[in-house]
């Protein structure tokens, strides 16, 4: 069929559509209803003039009879997440939905179904869900691969490329540094430095982000010993995904690299993305509750940019927001970041929750959040993230620092 509209010389539009996370409707409504969502797809995009065909997995692939308007793609994308009623349960669906405009994308049934991969591809990791091919999407799909490649490599036999960074977070109540968060950095022998941008939300789509999140706890931990024989006393924040979150096993590891190095619970401290946090909301809870019986501090990290509501935050087992720094960078001129900056410190102090204000810059962002009763703060002003080494000559100079 591809063959023939490439032989009609007539432009037209391949659409692809997948269906986000199939695996997991596989794994929690069963295959028979993975399967059935499948055929309500299908029957769904019959209704509409084209052809469609399945692809692989949770992938369908659509030809339109008529080349359709950017309006009739929204309307399409709604109608294929309509709610699937199976008698017993109703899934709700979400499908990414990706363009080839041919000939000037693709010339040849083997270049759609490349750039059909490249575009979903893209539309899954940005979640960015309805995404039409470009060059500059083919460059992006590249450096995705050489890095999942080279990552695996450097996760099996070159580990040294790894190195953490901490950031100071200051107490602004005391005057001193009583939080760092350990920020990971990776420098590739043929990539360079890549950006922790670029390569965690890549090593979470590979399926490589457990291994990268064990050696950060195991370094972090060695350095935590470090600070403590240095007269250092520091709780080290370690970032989370959702799936480290919902590895069962990753608690009583932490524990037992702990109790190795004859450390208390206090000496780190998670953070965890909010919109991570609400994919199992509630086998999130039970986890992240796991670890706050076990007297570590939990975080939700860039707080106001995902899915914040009073009544998600009531059941968090959590104990401190983190101010997303968009709302710190300006702080000092723009009403609107004041405004809710102040509305976070006073939701969280009504929760009995602690407030970490990040991207503080200047002098006069540090002094309204102190005066906002912001409870801690980091950012360049106070200091840039820095190694284990450097933030110990940094803490001792600094001892005597006053910060306002």
């Amino acid at each position: 069929m591809l063959e023939r509209k490439f032989l009609d010389n007539q432009p037209f539009l391949a659409i692809g559509i997948n269906i986000f996370d199939f695996r997991g409707i596989n794994d929690i409504f069963g295959y028979h209803n993975g399967d059935l969502c499948l055929k309500e797809l299908a029957f769904r995009l019959s209704e509409f003039d084209g052809v469609a065909a399945r692809l692989t997995g949770g992938e369908l692939l659509w030809l339109p009879e008529q080349l359709p308007t950017a309006a009739f793609i929204e309307h399409l994308k709604a109608t294929l997440e309509t709610p699937i009623d199976t008698g017993d349960v109703s899934i709700n669906l979400k499908v990414s939905i990706g363009l080839i405009h041919c000939p000037k994308d693709a010339n040849n049934a083997e270049e759609v179904f490349k750039r059909m991969n490249i575009v979903l591809d893209e539309a899954l990791t940005t979640r960015q869900f309805i995404l039409s091919f470009s060059s500059e999407l083919g460059k992006r799909y590249s450096r995705r691969l050489s890095i999942i490649t080279e990552l695996r490599h450097t996760l099996e036999q070159a580990l040294e490329e790894f190195s953490l960074n901490y950031q100071p977070k200051l107490d602004l109540k005391k005057g001193t540094v009583t939080h760092v968060e350990a920020l990971i950095r990776w420098t590739n022998a043929r990539l360079g430095f890549v950006s922790p941008e670029d390569f965690i939300a890549i090593a979470e789509h590979a399926g490589c982000i457990e291994s990268i999140t064990s050696w950060v706890i195991n370094r972090a931990i060695d350095d935590a010993a470090r600070f403590r024989e240095a007269n250092i006393d520091v709780s080290v924040a370690i970032n989370l995904s959702a799936k480290d979150i919902m590895n069962p096993a990753l608690l009583q590891n932490v524990l037992a690299l702990l109790k190795a190095k004859n450390l208390p619970t206090d000496c780190l401290s998670f953070e965890i993305t909010e919109g991570d946090l609400v994919k199992d909301h509630d086998k999130a809870i039970i986890h992240l509750q796991a670890f706050r019986d076990e007297g570590f501090e939990i975080a939700i990290d860039d707080f106001g940019t995902g899915y914040s509501s009073m009544a998600y935050l009531q059941n968090l087992p959590v104990n401190t927001l983190k101010v997303d720094k968009s709302f710190v960078l300006n702080l000092h001129k723009k009403d609107g970041d004041q405004k809710i900056v102040k509305t976070v410190i006073s939701l969280a102090h009504s929760f009995g929750m602690n407030v970490v204000a990040e991207g503080v810059e200047n002098i006069e962002a540090l002094t309204l959040l102190a005066d906002w009763g912001c409870e801690l703060a980091q950012g360049y002003y106070i200091c840039k993230p820095a190694s284990a080494d450097n933030l110990i000559t940094w803490y001792n100079d600094n001892l005597e620092t006053k910060w306002f």
